[in-house]
């Protein structure tokens, strides 16, 4: 049986910017997941004389990172939308080479990212069933601190690893960057409805 807990990365500019409110633990949640691909994906092909159905899945790997055998039911542009077996993701980054009707392995992190990819025109053009819904059980802030670039007056976490040691009650947007020294990362634990599932 699939984990009804699932851990996705938010950023606290969102909350900052108007468009998501605060999160708060055994509050209401309703998000789209992007899958934000760590290695590439592999196709699953068959390898037995009698055809199977790869069986889909998300095996919970660390933080928001995730193990994912799942099956590209559509592609539209550079979008690709992927059936985990409980729920479905889309990609934009990476999903150029995957072909709807196939099964494929990958590593991913699980991200809401409201400025990015399909979520820029999700609300307004999107008509198939990717929202989640359920119950914030956990949050956990990033207190790692940005880098400056030696060859630049600017600031980096690209080769930084994610801190995700302090629990919160509630985020406060603008309160909360005092934990890093720039904006941070959130690490959200979200309990799903029943409803959820198409399996």
């Amino acid at each position: 049986m699939a984990n009804k807990t699932i851990f996705f990365e938010t950023n606290n500019i969102y909350a900052q910017d108007g468009s998501v409110d605060e999160y708060e633990l055994g509050t209401a949640c309703t998000i789209h997941i992007q899958g934000r691909v760590i290695n590439k994906f592999k196709e699953l092909f068959e390898k037995t004389s009698v055809p199977t159905t790869p069986k889909l899945s998300y095996t919970h790997l660390k933080d928001s990172q995730y193990d994912i055998v799942g099956y590209v039911y559509k592609k539209q542009d550079e979008y690709a939308f992927m059936d985990l077996g409980n729920f479905s993701i889309f990609l934009c980054k990476d999903a150029g080479s995957l072909e709807e009707g196939k099964f494929y392995t990958a590593t991913v992190d699980f991200v809401y990212d409201i400025w990015d990819c399909y979520n820029l025109e999700m609300h307004d053009t999107h008509d198939d069933n990717l929202e989640l819904e359920g119950t914030i059980q956990s949050i956990f802030i990033d207190t790692s601190r940005y880098v400056q670039l030696e060859s630049e007056k600017s600031w980096t976490k690209e080769n930084v690893n994610s801190n995700y040691d302090v629990s919160l009650n509630k985020t406060a947007c603008w309160d909360d960057e005092k934990y890093s020294n720039g904006s941070v990362n959130y690490l959200i634990g979200l309990e799903l409805k029943e409803s959820n599932s198409h399996a």
